[in-house]
């Protein structure tokens, strides 16, 4: 399983949930829901002031609703003036949040990070649940997690540190979009790796998770 940003959150809380599912798993730039909310300070409150306004979903659609493609090129600015997404991409983002549904839920997913998530992920890492299946995690050099020592973060929240491996790939937050190459051969040899140890994905991997 392979997760990026929102997504990621999704798939790090899908490998605590069900182990079983997941045979191998990648985190593409970020940290813990858990260490990101027990970390705010001034200076990545300041970079990160959108989460705040998110978890107002009712403010926040009705400011952005009307506005969807300058928000959004806010945030995608950088990569569109280097050509990491292209304009027919960020058009299909600015059409998907043109729908009120699809806003209100992005929305929400932010507003859940700061009660449900978070209060999951405290629970559990007070009772020792941690990842079980090997992880890598990647990041942009120059996103908001360069200076992060982000494989020990991720160490102390998996069962075997040892299976924890990552780097830095060049550009920022925006990983898949800006280092492909990078990103794709990563996860190759992280595979072939899992593999080789007996870990990664099988071809019994799909009956087995009916089964469960």
């Amino acid at each position: 399983m392979i997760g990026h940003d929102r997504g990621a959150r999704v798939a790090h809380r899908w490998a605590l949930d069900r182990p079983w599912e997941v045979d191998a798993l990648v985190l593409l730039d970020i940290l813990p829901t858990r260490v990101v909310m027990n970390s705010f300070d001034r200076d990545s409150a300041s970079a990160m002031w959108h989460w705040f306004f998110h978890r107002n979903p009712e403010l926040a659609e009705k400011l952005v609703s009307g506005n969807v493609e300058s928000y959004l090129g806010h945030f995608f600015a950088r990569v569109r003036e280097s050509g990491a997404v292209d304009q027919k991409t960020f058009r299909h983002y600015v059409a998907a949040f043109s729908d009120p549904d699809r806003l209100r839920a992005s929305f929400e997913d932010y507003r859940t990070g700061f009660s449900v998530d978070l209060d999951l992920d405290e629970a559990d890492h007070a009772r020792g649940l941690r990842v079980r299946s090997p992880l890598l995690v990647l990041w942009g050099a120059e996103g908001g997690l360069a200076g992060s020592d982000v494989v020990r973060v991720w160490q102390e929240h998996h069962a075997g540190p040892a299976a924890v491996s990552g780097h830095a790939v060049p550009g920022g937050h925006y990983v898949p979009e800006e280092a492909p190459g990078e990103v794709v051969r990563a996860v190759e040899s992280f595979l072939d790796q899992a593999r080789g140890a007996g870990r990664g994905p099988s071809p019994h991997s799909a009956s087995r998770r009916r089964n469960c």
